[in-house]
């Protein structure tokens, strides 16, 4: 029987082995150090802080319980948090601040309403380039913190338009606030001050979510895909008021106040940089208008015609504001009427109603590229 090994002979095998693996380790350790230095934008570059802002991020969703025609879509944000074609940023002429019915996370990078807006543009060999900068949940101050805290990190951006997507999400506001947290742009907790810091400025993180795109993945949203109102009942409510916008009734004065105090400080901003305001209302899906009639859910005393009265006051008060302003005013709520198929929840659209928002727009803006 071989005698066994003492002690000492079993360190004198290891030392050698821990020496090399710790050399090894350093040499990887160095050599990732080089690699972020190099890279990443530790030194140089653009320094996005502690910027909660989604960038170079690509999303495989499955869209098929959402809606009818769903299959496995692109969600696609750039190393600057935009969405949509363009060649530098410096060719971008307009950017759409806007919430979630701006983003659209469960529409196919080439299907949202932004992008058909510039397909249109495109297809009518007219030079006019627009990008999505849409963030879920923003409100008007949202928006305002995008251009105080994001647009500088465009470097050569100069559209000549920026426009805003507005009052779905301010209809949420109540008296005692006014702004959601996902306004603020930057996380109130140190640990995720710390991990947005990283994710900012480390290559690596960056290919990793490079390679992790390469993966099919879902994303669940318990925001989205609620319900919708196709193969309902409708009844008629009564006619549209004419003018339109005469009723506010539905919605606190003070809350219209501030509504309109916030379209005040954004147009400032846009302003301010240099580019022109295009102020857009939105709809929601809730409601049908037909040949002048409102019609809402049958049954009750009244049919229950959803968020229609609210989104009308908060409309009203931004064209209102819009005007007072000199900005240039688009009203899709009081001109573009949608029907089912259109929507896959109460708020946001699918690629059939994504559609008709983009050639709506397209009509009411392609004025402006002869300007």
């Amino acid at each position: 029987m071989p005698p066994l090994p003492s002690k000492q002979t079993s360190l004198t095998g290891f030392r050698p082995f821990a020496r090399i693996t710790g050399w090894n380790l350093g040499l990887i350790a160095v050599g990732l150090v080089a690699l972020e230095l190099t890279f990443g934008t530790w030194l140089f570059g653009e320094d996005w802080g502690v910027l909660n802002i989604v960038r170079n991020q690509r999303l495989h969703i499955d869209t098929s319980r959402l809606y009818e025609g769903g299959r496995e879509i692109s969600y696609t944000r750039d190393y600057y948090g935009l969405r949509g074609r363009y060649g530098t940023l410096s060719e971008i002429d307009m950017v759409v601040l806007g919430g979630g019915t701006t983003n659209e996370l469960h529409v196919d990078d080439r299907e949202t309403w932004v992008y058909r807006l510039g397909d249109h543009f495109r297809k009518n060999g007219q030079p006019f380039t627009v990008v999505n900068a849409g963030v879920d949940s923003q409100t008007a101050i949202g928006h305002i913190t995008m251009l105080k805290k994001w647009f500088p990190l465009l470097p050569g951006a100069k559209p000549r338009y920026i426009a805003a997507y507005v009052g779905i999400n301010d209809i949420m506001l109540g008296p005692e606030h006014d702004k959601q947290w996902v306004d603020d742009l930057t996380p109130r907790k140190r640990t995720k001050k710390l991990r947005f810091y990283i994710k900012n400025h480390s290559a690596l993180f960056r290919l990793y979510r490079l390679v992790k795109g390469w993966f099919k993945g879902t994303v669940v949203d318990a925001g989205h895909g609620s319900f919708t109102y196709d193969d309902v009942e409708w009844a008629p409510a009564g006619p549209v008021p004419s003018p339109l916008y005469q009723d506010k009734e539905a919605v606190e004065d003070v809350l219209l106040k501030r509504y309109s105090r916030r379209l005040v400080i954004l147009i400032d901003a846009i302003r301010a940089l240099g580019a022109e305001p295009v102020i857009i209302t939105q709809g929601a899906d809730g409601y049908r208008v037909r040949e002048g009639i409102l019609y809402g859910l049958s049954g009750g005393d009244r049919p229950d015609t959803g968020l229609y009265e609210a989104i009308a006051a908060y409309n009203g008060t931004a064209m209102e504001t819009c005007r007072a302003k000199m900005g240039i005013c688009v009203d899709l709520f009081a001109e573009l009427f949608f029907e089912d198929g259109d929507f896959y929840d109460p708020l946001h659209t699918t690629p059939q109603g994504s559609a008709k928002i983009a050639a709506y727009l397209y009509h009411r803006l392609r004025p402006l590229v002869g300007h």
